[in-house]
């Protein structure tokens, strides 16, 4: 289960009041990531991953403002599946 706290701030620091949607990007470690799951609600803070054969992966959010900008990705996790 990912867990995440919704931003509060734009890149540039001022306050975010239009975000729209989350995006999780995730794929093995040392790949490139598949396409994103987006979460069109924004007061969801909670996505549980499934169905992943054992391995490591990494995974990153962003967040998307009603216009349809994407903020830069979130520090990345790694977590392995046994």
């Amino acid at each position: 289960t990912l867990k995440w706290t919704p931003p509060s701030e734009n890149v540039d620091g001022t306050p975010l009041t239009d975000l729209a949607a989350s995006r999780i990007y995730g794929g093995r470690a040392g790949e490139s990531f598949g396409p994103p799951v987006t979460i069109s609600n924004p007061s969801v803070t909670r996505y549980v991953v499934e169905n992943h054969a054992p391995g490591t992966y990494e995974v990153v959010a962003t967040a998307v403002n009603s216009a349809g900008m994407e903020s830069r990705f979130s520090n990345m996790i790694t977590e392995t599946v046994r």
